[in-house]
């Protein structure tokens, strides 16, 4: 068999999913890497929250920038690490270009909701927000079935029937 090389950090020792699952809301995070997947040709996002008995829980977001779907959530994560300001006027438009790598450590603000996936419940990225305005930020203003869009979704066996309603 052949050998292979490997490079961790001691964080990684810790159980992925970081302690229990938590309840739907707003959480502290931050962006704990961001990688290319040539394949997709989406970008994955790990995600780390920085908040007390959930510190540590990892949440997983695929994103492709190329999709204008998936404008929604390109939007809510250029808010978030500062890329855009959105300033209540909802007509504006934004043109540029950023290396999503570079949001790597930006600290930010997650709306964690259920999930069901082969009878175990899960946490799942639902939103992001800036970390001052979350308490601002309205999740049900977007469409309900643009939240229960996962990018990345037709790799997975999840289906939303089985998801819990909250």
């Amino acid at each position: 068999m052949p050998t292979v090389k490997y490079e961790v950090n001691a964080e990684d020792v810790k159980p992925t999913v970081g302690g229990p699952l938590p309840k739907p809301g707003w959480y502290n995070a931050r962006i704990a890497s961001v990688g290319y997947r040539e394949d997709k040709g989406d970008y994955l996002f790990q995600i780390v929250l920085t908040d007390g008995n959930h510190k540590g829980f990892r949440l997983w977001d695929y994103i492709n920038f190329s999709n204008s779907n998936l404008n929604w959530r390109i939007a809510q994560l250029l808010n978030a690490v500062g890329r855009i300001g959105v300033d209540g006027n909802k007509k504006k438009t934004f043109k540029g270009s950023f290396d999503p790598a570079s949001t790597e450590g930006t600290s930010l603000t997650v709306y964690v909701s259920q999930t069901s996936y082969m009878g175990e419940l899960q946490g799942k990225l639902k939103a992001y927000a800036p970390l001052e305005s979350a308490g601002d930020t309205d999740v049900e203003e977007a469409d309900e079935d643009e939240l229960d869009t996962e990018v990345g979704e037709e790799d997975d066996e999840e289906t939303d029937e089985d998801a819990p309603v909250f």
